[in-house]
């Protein structure tokens, strides 16, 4: 059964040059917010966010660090999780006691698999977007995200009063950048925003950081 088909979905990402700027007053307008990965291990977010999560997508690397760690009791009341891979669930999830409803994100279409050596795959926030726009939602907003503008080499992106200090990655570390294509996912958020403005849009601080990363990564705003 499709749950999110003519529903309001707000997805609240984890970039705190973002969040700062957010008006988290807007959450009660949506049926459901979606937060990510590591939202439960924060030990410190801005003042103003309600915390408000009905749904949690997360990675591989997410569902194991959860795993390792004493059971949340909030995260018991996480309405759906959604990973990438029913197997990061039930190998990281499931025995923890999470025993919420779990959906697969499927892989954003323009992320067809190629020929070479390695992979690029999409990051979760277009998961994210892909999963929620096709499954017929009447309105998705994003709240907190930078789209990478200040990168994975500098801390100020995640610092570490935000994340548990055994994720947080030493200056000038550049591993994301091998797994992922910026400017792929900059084209797919481009392409939805497109055809689907009436569904998609944007706080203004994540809409600033969007325009400002379609320049920086020359993606034409034209399709």
């Amino acid at each position: 059964m499709n749950i999110y088909e003519g529903k309001t979905i707000a997805i609240v990402g984890p970039a705190l040059n973002a969040l700062e700027k957010a008006d988290f007053s807007e959450l009660d307008q949506f049926d459901f917010v979606c937060r990510t990965n590591l939202f439960f291990l924060a030990e410190k977010t801005v003042d103003a966010d309600p915390m408000r999560c009905e749904v949690l997508a997360l990675n591989q690397q997410a569902c194991r660090i959860y795993a390792q760690r004493p059971l949340i009791p909030k995260m018991q009341d996480v309405y759906q999780f959604l990973v990438k891979k029913r197997t990061h669930y039930n190998r990281f999830l499931r025995p923890k006691g999470y025993m919420s409803h779990c959906n697969i994100l499927p892989r954003p279409k323009n992320y067809r698999k190629r020929k070479r050596k390695r992979q690029r795959h999409p990051y979760l926030g277009s998961f994210i977007l892909n999963y929620f726009y096709r499954a017929g939602v009447s309105k998705i907003k994003v709240f907190g995200m930078d789209f990478y503008y200040h990168s994975f080499a500098k801390k100020e992106n995640y610092p570490e009063h935000y994340l548990p200090e055994d994720l947080c990655q030493p200056e000038g570390t550049n591993a994301e950048w091998r797994d992922h294509s910026l400017i792929s996912d900059l084209r797919f958020w481009r392409d939805i925003f497109i055809n689907g403005k009436e569904i998609l849009s944007f706080d203004e601080p994540t809409d600033y950081y969007f325009h400002k990363q379609l320049i920086e990564y020359g993606v034409s705003y034209e399709r």
